[in-house]
């Protein structure tokens, strides 16, 4: 009886201890696709600026208007998207897989323009290029 008991006891351990594990690697990867996502987002954002640089500040009314920078940006990050999303889009197409507001001329410079909603955080590009993160 006290051999069942044993075997009860570090089979419960045993549970929690894979439980508790597992939950960490989802936490690692989470942290890692997020942080990749920050970095093609940002990456993203520097071809919409450098559009609106080129345009009298005005920024493209959607994405497909800059798909050729995008495509002809020599950062690879630009066309990557968010890794979550790989699958759901063309391999140089990434940059889809973010929500695009076009900003007014006029709109103050932490207007958010980019955003990912794909993270335990939303994750936005600003106007003036900065990262900002809200959560959900």
């Amino acid at each position: 009886m006290r051999l069942f008991w044993l075997g009860f006891a570090v089979g419960v351990l045993s549970a929690f201890a894979f439980a508790w594990g597992y939950q960490r690697f989802k936490y690692g990867r989470e942290l890692s696709l997020s942080v990749t996502c920050s970095s093609n987002l940002i990456a993203a954002s520097r071809v919409l600026l450098s559009y609106s640089g080129r345009h009298q500040g005005e920024f493209p009314l959607s994405l497909d208007e800059a798909k050729s920078e995008f495509q002809a940006y020599p950062d690879p990050d630009t066309r990557g998207g968010c890794p979550k999303a790989r699958d759901e889009f063309p391999p140089n197409e990434g940059w889809r897989s973010y929500l695009y507001i076009p900003p007014r001329k006029d709109a103050p410079d932490d207007t958010p323009i980019l955003l990912c909603w794909r993270h335990p955080e939303l994750i936005a590009v600003t106007k003036n290029g900065a990262l900002k993160r809200w959560h959900k």
